[in-house]
């Protein structure tokens, strides 16, 4: 009865005070180390098995190619707690995957303490937004920035991932609570995404609903992915050319600049990069005009694509292992025909909107996709013995 309590407590703290930026944000992760201990004390086992030893192996390969900027870094202060968070992110992954295998928490109960934090935070976004409200409902970019997470780009990066399960449970007539408020609860998080204003997110959103539809008895059908994705991408194409002005705005010009300015840097240091959360020192060698004609160079931001980013501060090397990483691992869990199949595909919408925002270089954004990540994967390992 303890055991279960301090669990729910843990998860509690890990999803609420975690996104509503609360004293102790982070502590919910170290209640649940705590929680992994008790079991390996308890069982006097870890469950260390094959898939534990290469996943471990790539966090240490990918965890030390990140020092390899710091032969270009500046300030090794900010080099270091930058790098940090990728080292604690796959500390977070390897977590949740032992807490699964060794069934100390199930992906219902962690589901449903992921939806109602994004519950909490999406209706304190929403009041705080309120007085903002203009334009047919949207908010002030500034002001939609005024939330717990941001009713934003990195606040919508982790809500599609709860859309996307829930879209996925509706559709195969599942309940994570009752069928009414499953449905209350998926409309309300589009209508959020929508107020984001993120390009992103919703672009994101689309690709998860194609690999949905894409999901039959069978199992996946990449074929009948791929034809859809391409029938999106053509009618993409057809919808620049119908909204250019939309398309060419200062807010995606500012964006292709930034990708121009990250791009060659990554040319210029191709082995090590210039070190983590280093660029802004670099600014003076990157910096560019803005295109579309529009006056004014490429701010001193990141470059909202993870891609270039991890190109141009962590080395072209270390970018190729990174995505080695992710190819293995959606490769790898592609064959999961289970109830949670919505995490996979809220998992690669993250990734998909990563293309277009800074979510993947967040720890409040990282540290739910990484544990999601260990958790599907184990939740893999336990469904192929099944």
């Amino acid at each position: 009865m303890l055991l279960k309590v301090y669990r729910y407590i843990a998860l509690a703290v890990f999803f609420f005070l975690g996104m509503l930026k609360l004293p102790l944000e982070y502590a919910g992760m170290f209640m649940l180390l705590a929680l992994l201990i008790y079991g390996i004390i308890r069982d006097k086992r870890l469950e260390w098995d094959k898939t534990a030893h290469l996943f471990s192996l790539f966090f240490l390969v990918l965890g030390g190619s990140l020092l390899l900027g710091l032969t270009h870094a500046v300030h090794h202060g900010r080099f270091f707690s930058e790098v940090e968070k990728y080292w604690g992110s796959f500390v977070i992954f390897l977590v949740a995957y032992f807490l699964m295998k060794k069934h100390l928490v199930r992906v219902s109960q962690v589901v449903k303490f992921f939806i109602g934090g994004l519950f909490v935070t999406s209706v304190l976004g929403w009041l705080r937004m309120i007085p903002h409200l203009r334009y047919l409902g949207f908010a002030d970019r500034a002001a939609r920035l005024d939330t717990p997470l941001g009713i934003c780009n990195n606040y919508a990066s982790i809500l599609i991932i709860g859309i996307l399960i829930l879209a996925y449970l509706i559709k195969e007539k599942k309940s994570l609570f009752l069928p009414w408020i499953d449905w209350s609860l998926f409309i309300f998080f589009i209508l959020s995404v929508f107020f984001s204003q993120s390009d992103g997110a919703m672009l994101g959103i689309v690709v998860g609903v194609i690999m949905i539809v894409s999901m039959s008895k069978e199992g996946f059908r990449p074929k009948r992915f791929f034809v859809l994705t391409g029938v999106l991408l053509a009618l993409f194409v057809l919808t620049v050319f119908a909204a250019k002005p939309y398309f060419l705005r200062r807010g995606n010009a500012v964006r292709l600049g930034l990708w121009q300015s990250y791009a060659e840097t990554a040319v210029k240091y191709p082995l090590t990069g210039v070190g983590a959360r280093q660029m802004g020192y670099f600014y003076e060698d990157w910096k560019r005009p803005l295109p579309f004609g529009y006056d004014g160079e490429s701010p001193a931001m990141d470059a909202h694509n993870f891609v270039l980013q991890y190109a141009a501060e962590h080395g072209i090397p270390a970018l190729l292992l990174m995505l080695t990483f992710l190819m293995y691992y959606f490769s790898k869990t592609s064959g999961y025909r289970g109830r949670w199949f919505g995490i996979y595909c809220g998992m690669a919408a993250f990734l998909i909107q990563a293309l277009f925002s800074n979510n993947f270089i967040m720890i409040r954004q990282m540290m739910y996709f990484w544990f999601f990540m260990g958790l599907f994967l184990a939740e893999m390992e336990i469904y192929k013995r099944k």
